[in-house]
């Protein structure tokens, strides 16, 4: 089975379904159809949903009615990569460099895919399989999943499930952990205009407003030097983390050397009364994305900018409410910026902090095997990022999901020199063929 999973896992990853750009459209049809010619070759049913833009495949193996149904959703889709920014060999072509596979899509999300598809295809050839299984997998997820929240929507009574289980994001510092919330994300772009047209540097440079010079100063002041953003009331109902939670992160606490040299970094921000761990997982922040304007137009470098924007990303916390502060970034955008600025701010987009329901049989079972098979306690944690249709599962397939990572904590997701340990991939094998299985049926 390891053998045909390197196999299979080579052709995969040599496909570049790339959401983020039109032209690779050709690639992420050529993924759907991959996917389905491995389906039906291991005996499940498939189909490729392309009436809704986004192709969705749905695979099916449904033995026994009186069984109950896992829906098991995955993305396919990746992000670009180049050549120039990955330490060996090209990012579509799968490597091993010591003891990790590099590839663009190990950690989001092709490699826990593979995994799952052939521990579920070893299972029904030894008719071993407790479950009635559903793949729900989609292309969309990093372009945040529109068309296939509507098709979740309109299909719901043929998805009804009795758990959902997800795979995504690392490890946290190689300590095993399972979902127990998600956060607010929200997306804004602000974008500052200093007058009708850009203004040639070598007459007016000393004398006209900037519009870059401008949004620097003005994204400059969402900071206090200890880290705390600077917005009225963006703390307002954060909950200091309970005594209990803090003995939980000191378990799987990094040291700062350690964060440094995993991410090529010289430096860590936090606040003084937190760990690391507590920072990331708890605390709610605002981080600028990127600033741009002009072009790479020869032309556009002696000339002074009228426009310039910043996309910045919120990360807020349960209990926190978006609306109230999107408001006060709005006051506090207009109280720093001197009137002869005008400003835009748009949403890209926004969603909704999601609480697991942690009182089911299968969230139970989930970490029992996971404890069994990597010996020692998973942590229960609350997750600093979103996962776009998470809300449309719950309202419409299953509120019982099971969210587990399986990338090691310096996978690099979405980035560079992207990779997997191997040791890992024998390890979620195992997982899968217990937790599935209908001779470990426990509960």
């Amino acid at each position: 089975m390891i053998a045909r999973y390197y196999q299979l896992l080579k052709e995969f990853v040599q496909i570049q379904s790339i959401s983020t750009n039109d032209e690779y459209i050709p690639e992420i049809k050529k993924t759907s159809k991959w996917l389905k010619k491995i389906f039906e070759e291991n005996k499940m049913d498939v189909k490729i949903i392309d009436w809704y833009w986004n192709p969705i495949i749905i695979a099916e193996y449904i033995h026994d009615d009186k069984l109950p149904t896992v829906t098991i959703y995955w993305n396919y889709d990746i992000v670009s990569a180049y050549k120039k920014d990955w330490r060996k060999e090209d990012p579509f072509s799968l490597y091993i460099w010591k003891e990790n596979i590099y590839w663009r899509g190990v950690a989001d999300n092709k490699w826990q895919i593979l995994i799952h598809m052939l521990a579920i295809f070893e299972l029904i050839k030894e008719k071993n399989i407790w479950y009635n299984i559903r793949f729900l997998i989609e292309w969309e997820k990093i372009t945040w999943s529109k068309d296939t929240k509507r098709f979740i929507i309109e299909n719901k009574e043929n998805l009804k499930s009795d758990f959902i289980l997800l795979s995504d994001w690392n490890l946290v510092n190689q300590h095993w952990w399972i979902w127990v919330s998600t956060r607010w994300d929200i997306e804004l772009q602000l974008t500052i205009k200093t007058s009708d047209n850009n203004i040639n540097l070598w007459y007016f440079w000393w004398i006209v407003p900037n519009a870059i010079h401008e949004l620097s100063k003005l994204t400059s002041k969402l900071y206090w030097a200890n880290t705390q953003i600077n917005i009225p009331y963006f703390y307002y109902q954060v909950q200091t983390p309970v005594f209990d939670t803090i003995l939980r992160n000191k378990k799987i606490e990094f040291n700062k050397e350690e964060i440094q040299k995993h991410l090529w970094i010289k430096e860590i921000f936090k606040e003084k009364t937190f760990d690391y761990i507590s920072q990331i997982w708890l605390r709610p922040t605002i981080q600028i994305t990127s600033i741009h304007s002009g072009s790479q137009n020869q032309l556009e470098n002696i000339t002074i900018q009228n426009i310039a924007t910043a996309n910045i990303n919120f990360k807020t916390v349960i209990r926190q409410n978006s609306d109230n502060i999107i408001k006060s970034f709005q006051q506090r955008t207009l109280a720093n910026l001197p009137k002869y600025v005008e400003h835009y701010i748009y949403i890209n987009r926004k969603s909704e902090p999601v609480q697991i329901n942690k009182d089911n049989k299968y969230f139970s079972k989930a970490e029992w095997f996971l404890q069994e098979i990597f010996h020692n306690e998973p942590i229960q944690l609350n997750l600093g990022v979103n996962i776009p249709i998470l809300d449309t599962i719950i309202s419409n397939i299953t509120d019982n999901i099971i969210i587990i990572p399986l990338s090691n904590y310096d996978s690099n997701t979405n980035c560079s020199n992207e990779n997997i340990e191997i040791k890992l991939v024998e390890k979620w094998f195992l997982f899968t063929l217990n937790f599935l299985s209908k001779q470990l049926q426990l509960f």
